[in-house]
């Protein structure tokens, strides 16, 4: 009950802020008066993909947001892109995304000889730690990467964030939901995509 409490709450509106993204991606290439559909609906995509799981979804406002932002910023005609840039009866289809490099650099090196380094930086510099959690995550170590969390003292919404997103990047829906709970006892937000992640979690769940 309580986890779908936290679903319908994330799912209400939107938890992309569409008013501040970048909409030159789109305005720079689909121009009236003609509005040809190659170059608008490329365009469209290329601003819209990484937001295809909520803009798809009907139980929130994502598309309807979306859509009003982009015919203001581009002074469009109403309609336009969900007319002319429509796939088929689920909405909005992006090409997958290319499959993820291995976690070394050019030398070789893994992404467990990063942890080395760590002691060269100072205890309240978060951001070389928080990339470790990412990268343990995106390699698929779960462990360790929960590991490092742990035994950070002071964790910021960066790190709940990673935390979040790499459970669900691994197939651990459910458990994601745990420290999102955390979060909001924390009174900490994540980020954007760590919010998009949730909702997809959701999806997957039934909740």
């Amino acid at each position: 009950m309580l986890m779908a409490m936290y679903c319908l709450a994330l799912s209400a509106a939107c938890p992309v802020n569409f008013e501040f993204l970048n909409y030159t991606i789109i305005t720079s290439q689909c121009k009236g008066p003609q509005y040809p559909p190659s170059s608008c609906c490329a365009s469209f995509k290329e601003f819209a993909c990484p937001y295809a799981n909520l803009i798809n979804d009907l139980t929130n406002e994502c598309a309807t947001i979306m859509f009003s932002y982009i015919n203001l910023n581009g002074k469009y005609p109403p309609g336009l892109f969900s007319n002319e840039c429509k796939d088929g009866k689920l909405g909005l289809e992006c090409p997958a995304p290319p499959p993820s490099e291995p976690a070394s650099d050019k030398n070789g090196r893994s992404i467990d000889d990063a942890e080395g380094v760590l002691g060269e930086f100072s205890e309240e510099n978060m951001l070389p730690k928080n990339a470790m959690i990412s990268g343990y995550l995106s390699e698929g170590h779960v462990d360790k990467a929960r590991k490092m969390f742990d035994n950070t003292a002071a964790n910021d919404a960066a790190s709940w964030s990673a935390l979040i997103t790499g459970y669900i990047k691994n197939g651990m829906h459910a458990e994601a939901l745990a420290p999102f709970q955390d979060t909001i006892v924390s009174h900490i937000l994540p980020n954007e995509a760590a919010l998009v992640s949730l909702l997809f979690a959701c999806g997957q769940l039934g909740a």
